[in-house]
């Protein structure tokens, strides 16, 4: 008798069934104690040499009558004993679609009243995310779950990060949605119904927006503004959440340019302009074939109650504007999984370090709060995952950082895992507007390759997963952030790594940004960490020459800025000039696309009287396009 089910257990899905600890202890234990194990028709039993005896029963899966000892649960000796038949049996797992899984199967663990309930379910507005691998993975984007099939074709070996005993309830829509693939590995399975987009809330959103253009943030009215409040509650009203919280934020940079706030950045306010243009269009566009969910959110997306909660830190980011530094630490909930961040902006441009160091929650620091695990009674989410803190009183306590129990997706041990799925999604900005995007915990083999590039201005390193995936580290050398960048280039060439967080970038080959660093013996966060000078590695001073390229799109962002700014209505024959000269850089450069867009501002400014509608579209369409190419 072969159990395949036994034999198809990884180490991992062992961790998920018992603990870390567990199986740690057990591979420890298989090379210190000696076995015989015996093979029946309908069970096979491992003898150790410490007297323990276990019994793996055919068609059953494990508990902890299994064996001879007093545990209550899964034990280390059912661990080690599955281990010992792994090592005696040849096995080679295969990739599987769990679509094959018939009916009857899903009839022996479901009544027909639960089925017929979860295929309603199923048919109305899910977005499902499916991969065929050896454990295939199902994520549910509209139920915010994630659901692994541990064994092929075993219904009884799936975990799903809900609190239901395995099959739960995720598991019939998993399998209809992988039905879906047909001759596919994976894709994001939709059953959303054709939804008609809000045409009027639509149309008076982008005429606020070409007002705004028209008059100018200098001659902002109150009336502009009150259409923005109002297009903005309209938005939550329909489950617009994604298109609202734009708004939110470009009504908060308004607010900062009236305040003459040094946080403001006319940069930022274009950005979000453009990221509502491209919104609004895929949403009236019938060949989209992006989610509804992902352009514009639903009613569900909104300010969540949390109660009591332990947070466990994953390090700090920090993000630089012009006038002011923004430090962002995320964390994960140690119960349900969901991720959180919270933000702290200052008006200093001080190392980054120093800021670290100033209170950012209440009394305590960015540094600890990316570090430690908070521990809050009372506070709320935004639906972007922003935490907001109430006045009920928090604590923050030290971690021990086994980010091995971290839950999924956070946690990625398969590199080429993550690399399928984000590879299924849409552009950056017709995805949900969270701060914790693309952030992930990568699990860590070995590290190879690193350096200093001077021609990057990074720290670089390759970081390789067991499997023998891998994944491209890069941590941008910034001035303020001299310390961090000397930290991480001496642990990472000195000290043994096990795991890295950061937001993972698509690119080929995928890429990690770095905020925080698990290591044999300390924790890093490299953005705001210090180091002595003495031990400092020297890092290249390098004179590195402006690409032309990002200087001419700088110089475009100004321009638009300066007519974001001023307001068409007051442009003048200067205003002409410096489009001019944009429009013969570009073309000098190489671009297409741009210097058309340019050019036909160039030519309604000649007249901007009689041309003001169409220069304020082709003042957004650039606006467009400039924040594609500089996003990607």
């Amino acid at each position: 008798m072969i159990r395949a089910d036994l034999l198809a257990l990884t180490l991992d899905d062992l961790a998920v069934l018992t603990n870390r600890g567990i199986v740690n202890r057990a591979q420890k234990e298989l090379e210190q104690f000696s076995f015989e194990l015996i093979q029946e028709s309908n069970q096979i039993r491992v003898q150790w040499s410490d007297q323990v005896e276990c019994t793996l029963l055919d068609r059953e899966t494990l508990s902890d009558r299994h064996c001879t000892c007093s545990a209550s649960t899964v034990c280390r000796h059912l661990v080690r004993s599955i281990l010992a038949y792994q090592q005696s049996t040849a096995f080679t797992p295969q990739a599987w679609n769990p679509g094959k899984i018939s009916d009857e199967a899903l009839a022996k663990h479901f009544t027909p009243s639960q089925l017929k309930r979860l295929k309603q379910q199923f048919e109305s507005d899910q977005v499902i995310e499916v991969q065929c691998s050896t454990k295939p993975v199902a994520t549910f984007h509209s139920l915010a779950h994630t659901l692994r099939f541990l064994v092929p074709h075993d219904l009884r070996y799936t975990h799903c990060d809900c609190s239901d005993p395995a099959p739960c309830q995720h598991v019939p829509l998993a399998i209809w949605a992988f039905r879906q693939l047909h001759n596919q590995t994976s894709a994001i399975v939709s059953t959303e119904s054709n939804l008609t987009p809000p045409t009027a809330l639509l149309n008076d959103l982008e005429s606020a927006l070409k007002q705004l253009f028209q008059i100018g943030l200098n001659h902002l009215t109150p009336s502009l503004v009150s259409k923005f409040q109002h297009c903005e509650q309209q938005c939550r009203n329909l489950g617009l959440i994604w298109f609202a919280e734009i708004l939110v934020d470009l009504l908060e940079c308004c607010d900062r340019y009236q305040n003459r706030d040094a946080r403001f950045s006319p940069h930022e306010v274009i950005a979000l302009i453009a990221e509502l243009c491209i919104r609004r269009d895929a949403l009236c566009s019938q060949a989209c074939k992006v989610p509804h969910l992902f352009i514009a959110g639903t009613k569900q997306d909104q300010i969540t109650e949390l109660k009591t909660a332990r947070l466990i830190g994953l390090g700090c980011e920090v993000k630089m504007r012009q006038k002011s530094t923004t430090l962002t630490s995320y964390f994960q909930d140690a119960d349900t999984g969901i991720l959180t961040a919270f933000s702290k902006e200052f008006a200093d441009l001080s190392p980054f370090s120093h800021l670290a160091k100033k209170p950012a929650l209440k009394q305590h620091t960015s540094t600890e709060l990316g570090s430690k695990q908070l521990l809050i009674q009372r506070a709320k989410r935004s639906p972007d995952l922003h935490l907001i803190p109430g006045r009920s009183p928090f604590s923050l306590n030290p971690q021990s950082f086994q980010w091995n129990q971290l839950r999924s997706p956070l946690l990625v041990e398969d590199f080429a895992e993550l690399s399928a799925h984000l590879q299924l999604l849409p552009p950056a900005d017709l995805r949900p507007r969270r701060l914790t995007e693309n952030l992930h915990v990568l699990a860590i083999d070995k590290v190879t390759s690193v350096e200093f590039s001077p021609v990057e201005q990074s720290v670089t390193a390759m970081l390789w997963d067991s499997q023998q995936n891998s994944v491209r580290l890069k941590f941008p050398y910034c001035d303020r952030a001299r310390s961090g960048t000397e930290a991480l280039l001496t642990h990472l060439t000195q000290h043994s790594l096990r795991f890295v967080s950061g937001h993972i970038t698509s690119r080929n080959p995928l890429t990690i940004s770095p905020i925080g660093l698990v290591f044999e013996d300390c924790f890093l966060q490299p953005w705001i960490a210090e180091h002595s000078a003495e031990t400092a590695p020297v890092i290249p001073n390098s004179i590195v020459s402006r690409d032309r390229i990002e200087a001419y799109l700088e110089t475009v962002a100004n321009a638009i800025s300066d007519l974001l700014l001023l307001g068409i209505e007051q442009s003048n024959p200067r205003t002409l000039q410096t489009w001019q000269e944009i429009t013969l850089q570009g073309k000098e450069l190489g671009f297409e696309t741009l210097p058309e867009a340019i050019n036909a501002i160039t030519t309604q400014l000649n007249a901007p009287a009689q041309n003001v509608p169409s220069l304020v579209q082709s003042i957004l369409t650039l606006s467009v396009l400039h924040h594609l190419v500089t996003r990607f």
